[in-house]
């Protein structure tokens, strides 16, 4: 009776557990929503409104992942896995739904409630969720990373469908142009914008209460004195061969290695750097594939679709890759030179694929989706399997840091680089840092 209690348990943790991450799907939403909000500041909204530069919104929301991932850890040996879900769900909502207020009033407002508050939720909510997974699971942890992370994009397909059909129902072309951008000016449409940001911070809350509802407590979950048991110390060099190795996750239990350790491995540097060259590349593609798109292609619901069409593409990219991890096809080593390369390809056609028609563009973003999206299956699974699950908030927030040093560093130069660079250079940047990533030595 114990044996079929647990096995519901663990189904109900499970399917719980991707609608506890709900909130990454606003990486997907953003790109689509960001359209119509650049137009509502820009166009609408008072010359106030714009007190800052709207790319800290996405750019606060990936950097504060960091701080909501490192946060889990101390927490959840504090408070246990299931309430630091409820913290994680408060924070996040009160976030994305005060900024239905807030995006009325102010840029830099919107970017601390949608950006910073929505971000660390989601952090912790993402963490928490990686945690029920390692607990929860044996065998094939890279695999349920990958559905887990895959979830939230999926969520997004209907989510953009719903947020386009709203806000320009009538596929109304942007009409004012204002340097290299091009805005919305009809007034209806604008009224709108603060609505769908409302119906999209309660349609998340739902989503996560209904996952906080399903996960169960772990039969056993590691406790904080796990967290302190003296770790077996190897060099660098044996960590490396690690990742050559690619070996699955499920074979055997991956010795734990504290942050500090973890740091001073070759296999934290290649993880970092890898994940700077991707994230990059990743917020030009969620920020600007519209706004850019819009520029050749008079089409906004068209593009809508490819918006959600990226989903789909990165779901599949990600469990693919998921269990030719798991299956020791490809090893963590192998996965980064593919996916480094194939960004920088992509990236340095970015700009003439539009110009060339309709369907290339379409294509290299649903293949610049597909690659950048397996970053975090990547960098989850490969630090459950290289540094151990015992540390593993901290360790992967320690990697996580790429993540919070690339988000701030373009905010601060992608708007300067785009209005006296232009497109072109903006989009080789990325194509140019992933070479160099993907010939660093490992």
């Amino acid at each position: 009776m114990g044996t079929y209690r647990e096995k519901c348990a663990k189904m109900s943790s499970l399917i719980g557990i991707h609608f506890l991450v709900a909130p990454s799907s606003f990486l997907w939403n953003y790109g689509n929503l960001s359209a119509y909000m650049e137009s509502f500041f820009h166009v609408y909204c008072n010359s106030s409104c714009v007190d800052g530069d709207s790319q800290f919104i996405p750019n606060l929301f990936v950097a504060s992942i960091c701080p909501g991932i490192y946060l889990s850890g101390p927490i959840s040996s504090a408070l246990g896995l299931k309430w630091t879900g409820v913290l994680s769900l408060a924070i996040c909502n009160i976030g994305l739904i005060s900024s239905t207020w807030t995006v009325q009033i102010s840029v830099t407002a919107t970017a601390f409630t949608m950006g910073f508050l929505n971000g660390v939720g989601m952090g912790m909510s993402l963490c928490v969720g990686f945690m029920y997974v390692s607990v929860w699971t044996d065998r094939h942890k890279g695999l349920f990373i990958a559905t887990v992370t895959s979830a939230p994009t999926i969520l997004s397909v209907a989510q953009n469908q719903i947020i386009t059909a709203y806000v320009n129902p009538k596929n109304l072309k942007p009409d004012t142009e204002v340097g290299p951008r091009t805005f919305f000016s009809d007034v209806a449409m604008m009224k709108r914008v603060p609505v769908i940001i409302l119906i999209y911070g309660v349609m998340t809350l739902g989503l996560q209460v209904i996952g906080t509802l399903l996960v169960m407590p772990p039969p056993s979950y590691p406790q904080k004195q796990n967290c302190t048991t003296k770790t077996i110390h190897t060099t660098s060099e044996n960590i490396s061969v690690d990742i050559a190795k690619g070996d699955s996750i499920s074979k055997k239990p991956p010795r734990s290695y504290t942050p500090l350790e973890a740091l001073r491995t070759r296999s934290f540097v290649a993880l970092w750097f890898f994940v700077v060259a991707l994230m990059y590349g990743m917020i030009l593609k969620n920020n600007f594939y519209k706004q850019f798109g819009l520029t050749f292609i008079q089409n906004d619901m068209l593009l809508t679709l490819l918006g959600s069409l990226i989903p789909i593409v990165a779901s599949i990219a990600r469990i693919t890759f998921g269990w030719l991890m798991d299956r020791d096809i490809l090893s963590i080593r192998t996965c980064m030179v593919i996916i480094l390369s194939a960004n920088s390809l992509l990236c340095a056609f970015w700009w003439f694929a539009p110009q060339v028609g309709t369907v290339v563009y379409v294509v290299l973003v649903l293949g610049l989706a597909s690659m950048q999206s397996v970053t975090y299956t990547l960098v989850a699974a490969g630090t459950l399997q290289i540094f151990g699950p015992h540390h593993f908030a901290g360790n992967f927030a320690m990697v996580y840091t790429a993540v919070t040093t690339i988000a701030i560093v373009s905010g601060l130069t992608v708007t300067p680089m785009l209005q006296s660079l232009g497109w072109f250079w903006l989009f080789a940047s990325s194509s140019i840092l992933s070479a160099v990533v993907v010939f660093l030595p490992l």
